[in-house]
């Protein structure tokens, strides 16, 4: 009876660990909504071309940055493509934000962004509260920074691998609702209204390009992935004269370069999903190799689990 009663203890133990880490977390979480509902900035990685201040709840401009933000702002209102103002700073060696090359994503976030566009004091009255609002001076310009936009579910997930059982975590962003975010005024940018409002107006009927090129993409989705970064590899069509050619393509490669991935080779996709049937349909006609594989995989999934599952049902 004593080892049923020490696992018993140590599940009560485990509980209650779990329930303080969810109280601590939940005290955290309400402190920052508080101190951004203060107007005071939640310190995080700061937005390209600001800096935080001393105390780190407010921001600084960085004027090398913001010469290049508004550059960006510029490039996209005299009708540059997004891609197009990646490649320029990518030519001039300017770093990005993760000090890497330039993607696309981060170019459009930033034109869409409301810390960059000057804010007078009366537009700002009906985003915070009336305690901020009177800190503020009507004489100058603010931006907004938006707090609590999104909701991030991050969970540990156990892999069985060659030398035993690994985690990794596993992260899921939600955009929450417009109701609940909560503006912050942050020190002007210095970048004119009307230059951003023309930015956005040149962007705004942007539309994703459809990845399909004319076929169907068998191993789109994640199913086929680099062997080098573990990246996803996606559809890519080429038209050369009058002939159309279909690959699949390494998405760091493409986006980061060759210091994100040296893998720069295209597979041809017919090939490669040619090569991908043959694979599964052995399988498929080998039941007996078949059970073989699901056997090994539950087992793997079974050793990936977390703690002993009949000390669990036990407690």
């Amino acid at each position: 009876m004593i080892p049923q009663r020490v696992d018993l203890t140590d599940g009560i133990l485990d509980q209650l660990a779990k329930y303080e880490r969810a109280k601590m977390a939940e005290r955290t979480r309400r402190g920052k909504l508080r101190k951004a509902r203060e107007g005071k900035i939640v310190a995080t990685t700061p937005d390209y071309g600001f800096e935080h201040n001393g105390a780190r709840d407010n921001y600084l401009v960085n004027l090398g940055k913001m010469l290049t933000v508004r550059r960006i702002f510029e490039l996209v209102a005299s009708g540059s493509t997004l891609y197009a103002v990646k490649q320029t700073l990518d030519a001039v060696g300017t770093p990005s934000p993760t000090g890497r090359l330039w993607n696309v994503t981060t170019i459009r976030e930033i034109v869409g962004d409301d810390v960059y566009p000057p804010h007078a004091v009366g537009e700002l009255e009906g985003l915070v509260s009336p305690e901020v609002a009177a800190q503020l001076d009507p004489k100058q310009m603010y931006g907004v920074f938006w707090f609590n936009t999104r909701r991030r579910a991050q969970t540990q997930v156990a892999e069985a691998g060659p030398n035993g059982r690994n985690y990794r975590r596993q992260v899921k962003t939600i955009k929450k609702p417009r109701e609940e975010w909560i503006a912050v005024p942050v020190p002007d940018a210095g970048i004119l209204r009307e230059l951003v409002d023309t930015a956005r107006a040149a962007i705004k009927a942007n539309v994703r390009i459809s990845s399909a090129g004319e076929r169907f993409w068998e191993l789109s989705g994640g199913i086929v992935r680099c062997g080098l970064c573990e990246r996803r590899m996606s559809p890519s069509t080429t038209k050369k004269s009058s002939n159309t050619y279909h690959y699949y393509r390494g998405d760091e490669r493409w986006q980061g370069g060759a210091v994100a991935c040296s893998h720069e080779k295209h597979h041809r996709a017919d090939k490669l999903e040619q090569m991908m049937w043959e694979f599964v349909s052995e399988y498929l006609k080998n039941p007996a190799r078949l059970r073989t594989g699901l056997e090994r995989m539950v087992e793997e999934k079974r050793k990936g689990l977390r703690g002993d599952p009949e000390r669990e049902v036990k407690a």
